[in-house]
């Protein structure tokens, strides 16, 4: 069996560019508002801080996953200005640019992006955060606010329907002018927004979302579910004062509403790095009329439905001598209502134990299992217990401050940014393919063995003594049918520079390996030449370039990826 290499993850530093930004005010404005504001003691509250009893834990970790590499996947590059929310249908995506005034449509097939509408109220803006849809209707909320570090009183919810232009104001904010009287003065924590938090639509056209109201000095909240088609709207629970109690997340498919529901101000975080004590999770079905509560005086939040799976996220105990938050991506098959660890500290997606990571937006489909984190390049198929890499690593491989980010999981595709040091991202979206989806990692170099062959290039090479004279000068022991060979055109030299990436600089410093050597390929720039490679159970990679029978630069890859990085970055002859 081939080894599989993961390159230890640093933390992504924030630049000041749009889209690093909007990465941060995702982590801001959806995950610590409810749940990690703060980090020391609350002086004023009056709870004990007493540790919260937590039931026996559903702590049935998946067994034995396995991790496979899909880099073949097509990727199609889509316009960085665009920040993609949600999908309309299959191959065509919605998004915004950095004015958040308008809404771009942007077609898979063909790259074309096109205005598809705007704002309703030309003074406010389009919260990117709340931007849903499905086949006939996009829906968000306008707010006053252009930058998220403001808080926004003035906001208003706008269904668009896409086949008759129809905008229909579906709610607006209870603290308008005028509706608040003036000598009334509310008691809200900071981490409370004004503004709706979340919002989902079903395909039957219903729209569900949390927000805060009032009622006389105080602040609550509840979760709101709005029917296009009849136009009628419906409060489906409520909490009590925002300073214990607050429902800020919610999902629907279908039948079922899911929320979570925080309880209880922390007053300190020995036990738990969050605002409240308890977030309980909650289903509401819309034929039955009934309320169930799924999870009972733990900490379950983020709930994400499809179908009858749920995924959310869970938060751990703090563990003896912790120092950040933590928490695991779980799963639970509604019909059985037994939640599953998918994603923890001790996954093989991770080269060590990872006991204090923020993973955050867990989103589930038919097959996958996705989640965010500041670097994550894998969704986890829970139909096969596999974890599956989609996007290449070795842009972190060659700036450690380069992030590979999984932003989206969408029905087929899955999108990712490319966030680089010097602020600039790239983004693609990479298609799923069933079909392809049995290949192993320790199979992707015969992969490309086989596109090899479809290239022209022959089984029975020219080069082959000279490889086999090398790999025993060098006590090379390659494992059974792990190489692949291609044939390439060396870019012009070692400065050049294709869509963001340094393929130039990289090539020169494999040259530096390969000098140590005996091999010099910098007089080989421009010209085609043989990409080889092959994997062992002992050692690293062998990567070698060969030029008219003769190896011209040879090197170790410890990462598994030179090979398939080359490929994508310099052309077929």
């Amino acid at each position: 069996m081939v080894k599989v290499k993961f390159k230890r993850r640093p933390n992504q530093r924030l630049k000041g560019s749009f889209s690093l930004k909007v990465a941060f005010f995702l982590l801001i404005l959806v995950l610590l508002p409810a749940v990690i504001f703060g980090v020391g003691c609350n002086t004023d509250s009056n709870i004990q801080p007493d540790k919260p009893d937590v039931l026996p834990h559903i702590l049935r970790r998946v067994e034995k996953p396995d991790v496979v590499s899909r880099l073949d996947y097509p990727k199609t590059e889509v316009p960085s200005e665009l920040f993609i929310r949600t999908e309309l249908r299959d191959g065509v995506f919605l998004g915004v640019k950095e004015d958040t005034k308008s809404i771009y449509a942007f077609e898979l097939s063909d790259r074309t992006l096109k205005k598809l509408t705007e704002v309703k109220s030309e003074q406010k803006y389009i919260n990117l955060l709340t931007i849903v849809s499905n086949s006939e209707w996009v829906v968000w909320v306008e707010d006053e606010a252009y930058t998220v570090s403001n808080k926004p009183f003035q906001w208003q919810i706008i269904a668009y329907n896409v086949a008759t232009g129809e905008k229909i104001p579906v709610d607006e904010s209870p603290f308008l002018a005028g509706n608040v009287p003036p000598n009334i003065r509310f008691n809200v924590p900071p981490h409370v927004n004004f503004s709706p938090d979340a919002i989902a639509i079903s395909e039957e056209n219903i729209i569900v979302y949390c927000m805060s109201n009032f009622e006389n000095h105080t602040v609550f909240s509840e979760l709101v579910k709005y029917c296009l088609n009849s136009r009628s709207r419906q409060v489906i629970a409520r909490t009590g004062d925002v300073t214990q109690e607050l429902i800020a997340e919610c999902a629907i498919y279908g039948d079922n509403i899911v929320w979570s529901r925080f309880r209880i101000l922390n007053d300190c975080f020995a036990y738990r790095f969050t605002r409240y004590k308890y977030s309980d999770l909650f289903k509401y079905n819309l034929k039955t009329g009934r309320t169930v509560q799924l999870t009972v005086d733990d900490f379950y939040h983020e709930p994400y439905i499809d179908k009858n799976k749920l995924v959310a996220l869970y938060v751990t105990p703090n563990r003896s001598g912790q120092a950040a938050y933590n928490s695991e991506v779980v799963f639970m098959d509604l019909d059985d209502r037994q939640f599953k660890t998918v994603v923890h500290e001790d996954s093989p997606i991770y080269q060590r134990r990872e006991s204090e990571m923020l993973r955050t937006m867990p989103r589930i489909n038919s097959r996958y299992i996705s989640w965010w984190f500041f670097r994550n390049r894998y969704v986890y198929d829970y139909r096969n217990n596999r974890f599956i890499e989609l996007f290449d690593g070795i842009y972190e491989t060659l700036n450690k401050d380069n992030a590979v980010v999984l932003d989206r999981l969408f029905d087929n595709h899955a999108l990712f940014n490319v966030n680089f040091a010097d602020g600039k991202t790239s983004k693609y979206l990479v298609t799923l393919q069933p079909e392809n989806c049995t290949m192993p990692r320790e199979r992707w170099l015969a992969l490309y063995q086989e596109k090899a062959s479809a290239y022209g290039h022959k089984e029975t090479m020219e080069y082959g003594e000279a490889v086999a004279e090398y790999k025993a000068k060098i006590g090379y022991d390659t494992m059974i049918n792990s190489a692949a060979a291609l044939e390439i055109l060396l870019p012009a030299g070692f400065y050049e520079v294709t869509s963001q990436v340094e393929i130039g600089p990289f090539l020169r410093s494999r040259n530096e390996l390969s000098k140590q050597s005996g091999f010099n390929f910098a007089d080989y720039m421009g010209k085609t030449v043989v990409l080889y490679t092959c994997s062992s159970e002992t050692d690293d990679d062998l990567v070698l370039l060969i030029y008219a029978g003769k190896i011209i630069g040879a090197w170790k890859d410890s990462t598994g990826e030179d090979f398939h990085f080359i490929r994508i970055h310099t052309s077929i002859p």
